[in-house]
């Protein structure tokens, strides 16, 4: 072989090598505790908006169950990421569920309203003769506003614990998990500055 061929093939070797290299670099555990939670937002975003999807196609009905579906998927696949370990930061899974969840109104309320579904409650009557069952569902609409953070109404809009937003004011009590588990006329939302979800009164 000639002095430039071997030339040439000490060069092809060489940038072999390097590609290689790059190529086969190992992610941080940062890094992949990082690409597990964009995707468990990923997944809640898209779960979401299917929630939505089919209630536009069903009377405009949006069932918080299915909501709930994809916010307790999305804080499992968290919970897993942090569980792991080595993760930039943790106890984020709030704060970013809330950014998922205005992405998803800022697509919807371009759309149509939606009137959501938030309880079923069932009343049972006895009397000597007979017992009677009656099952009652109540439909809440919540004040839909975009995105999170910004004036609406007389208060603010934060991110609803079963998805979406809702206008609220600065008056909030219990810590909640649903809106179910509010008083009428109040919605669990998240609230920044206390790093948790709380009953705050509708402001709309």
């Amino acid at each position: 072989m000639s002095g430039r061929g071997r030339r040439m093939g000490t060069a092809i070797l060489v940038a072999l090598a390097l590609g290689g290299s790059a190529a086969g670099k190992r992610p941080t555990r940062a890094e992949r505790c990082a690409a597990a939670k964009v995707g468990a937002a990923a997944r809640r975003f898209a779960g979401e908006l299917r929630c939505y999807q089919r209630a536009i196609t069903a009377g405009g009905v949006l069932r918080a169950a299915c909501l709930a579906k994809a916010t307790q998927a999305f804080t499992a696949a968290f919970a897993a990421a942090e569980g792991r370990g080595g993760c930039a930061t943790t106890g984020d899974a709030a704060a970013v569920g809330a950014q998922a969840d205005a992405a998803v109104t800022a697509v919807v309320s371009a759309l149509t309203p939606i009137t959501i579904t938030t309880a079923t409650t069932a009343t049972t009557s006895t009397t000597a003769s007979s017992t009677t069952s009656t099952t009652t569902a109540t439909s809440t609409t919540v004040p839909v506003c975009a995105p999170v953070g910004s004036p609406c109404g007389s208060g603010t809009c934060r991110a609803d614990a079963g998805g979406g937003t809702a206008c609220v004011s600065g008056t909030c009590a219990d810590p909640c998990s649903s809106d179910s588990g509010c008083m009428a006329g109040w919605f669990c939302v998240f609230v920044p500055a206390s790093g948790t979800t709380l009953c705050c009164l509708s402001a709309s």
